[in-house]
């Protein structure tokens, strides 16, 4: 199957409770060989440490391995009305995904995934997009 997205982003914040391990092999098993994930410490609300993981997936034969497995094991309702040049969003339940399912997720305790259509405007260089 051909997918109309030119770039998946593919973000997860990880609480000082949670395990990081476990979740960076849950984001290596769900992204295709080579993909970087960027790991930046950040500060929550009141202060507490928070974790950020993120990837971009860039390129046709990447997203497509990106995206054909996940979906093809994807548990729970979900739709798509595709508007051109608009992004698709995508929650995944963390906790689910820890466990080895992939089931769309309604909460805060997600992965997020950004979809951006091809013939959608690209990112200025360093920017975010």
């Amino acid at each position: 199957m051909e997918f109309p997205f030119r770039e998946v982003l593919v973000r997860v914040l990880v609480h000082a409770t949670e395990d990081e391990g476990k979740l960076v092999g849950v984001l290596r098993g769900l992204l295709p060989p080579g993909v970087e994930l960027q790991r930046t410490e950040l500060k929550g609300h009141h202060g507490n440490p928070l974790l950020l993981l993120e990837a971009r997936v860039r390129g046709r034969r990447e997203v497509e391995g990106l995206l054909s497995p996940l979906l093809s094991r994807l548990e729970g309702s979900w739709s798509w009305k595709p508007r051109k040049g608009e992004n698709l969003y995508l929650r995944l339940d963390k906790q689910q995904a820890c466990m080895g399912r992939w089931v769309v997720g309604r909460g805060d305790e997600v992965i997020h995934l950004t979809l951006k259509p091809r013939g959608s405007p690209h990112p200025e260089p360093g920017g975010e997009g």
